[in-house]
């Protein structure tokens, strides 16, 4: 049976296992579901090997769309340690938006998308990274909160441990220049 992402129906307690064409990319699955289903997502927490540029801007754009309060990005330390002139500068310049971010970095080699609303508590999980890989991938949809918490507790560990991004600390004011 082939499903598209226009064919989910989100409910509780569910779990979605889907095969992913290799041209597929995962973190667009965020933004196309807080679209369809106009999320107001409470808390977004993704951990991942790697990512794109097309990636960084599909959170950009669900934070400043008003889809997301905020967004927690756990990315591996070989992704950091690669992408710190490039993607990591693009990561706080385009994602780093009025206090809702926060980036952390630790030794993972996980896949997982926390989504929390009001309603309902999503986790996608799998192979698939943010970035398209060219290969067929697979990823679970669960809709359960205990498998949200249980995920949601390995994340809270590394964000309060590795978190880079000190937010007791003002940034300054950027006005423009009359």
């Amino acid at each position: 049976m082939r499903k598209t992402n226009k064919d989910l129906e989100l409910r509780k307690e569910q779990q979605y296992h889907c095969i992913l064409s290799g041209n597929f990319i995962t973190g667009e699955l965020i933004e196309a579901l807080a679209k369809k289903y106009n999320l107001i997502i409470e808390d977004l927490t993704i951990s991942t090997l790697s990512l794109s540029l097309e990636n960084i801007d599909s959170m950009r754009n669900l934070i400043e769309g008003g889809y997301v309060k905020e967004l927690n990005l756990i990315v591996s330390d070989y992704f950091y340690s690669h992408e710190r002139q490039n993607l990591i500068n693009a990561i706080f310049e385009r994602c780093d938006i009025g206090n809702k971010f926060q980036l952390a970095v630790s030794r993972i080699h996980t896949k997982i998308f926390q989504i929390k609303t009001e309603h309902i508590y999503i986790t996608i999980y799998g192979s698939a990274n943010m970035r398209s890989s060219q290969n067929i991938e697979q990823i679970v949809i669960d809709t359960s909160k205990e498998t949200y918490n249980f995920y949601r507790e390995f994340h809270q560990e590394i964000i309060d441990k590795q978190s880079i991004i000190n937010k007791n600390i003002e940034k300054p004011n950027k006005k423009a220049k009359k």
